[in-house]
């Protein structure tokens, strides 16, 4: 769920174009789609997200099966090797390049 918020946070300066946020939690999704108010922990990260959503046009977010989001998974798994959790281009992990190429594929 945090996940979620901090993507959103650091996209919201971001100039792209037409962005899909994807997560394998259907109920944070469910929750953020929907016009019922938390009052809890979790409702008030779900209030982040809706107004960080609310606040970018080109930003949108949406549900995945873990198993159709093989490349977040990698992804997070190998950022936990790099001292600031962020990868290039030039160096990202053999094990994510193969699954994002079989993706493309």
């Amino acid at each position: 769920m945090g996940g979620i918020r901090e993507a959103l946070s650091w996209l919201k300066d971001k100039p792209y174009q037409h962005v899909c946020v994807e997560s394998d939690s259907l109920v944070t999704v469910q929750a953020i789609h929907s016009p019922i108010e938390m009052f809890s922990g979790f409702g008030l990260i779900v209030k982040d997200c809706k107004s960080l959503l609310d606040s970018m046009n080109n930003v949108s977010l949406r549900f995945v099966k873990r198993s159709a989001n093989r490349a977040a998974h990698v992804m997070t798994r190998q950022s936990r090797l790099f001292a600031d959790r962020m990868f290039t281009r030039d160096d990202v992990p053999s094990e994510l390049e193969i699954v994002v190429l079989s993706d493309c594929s």
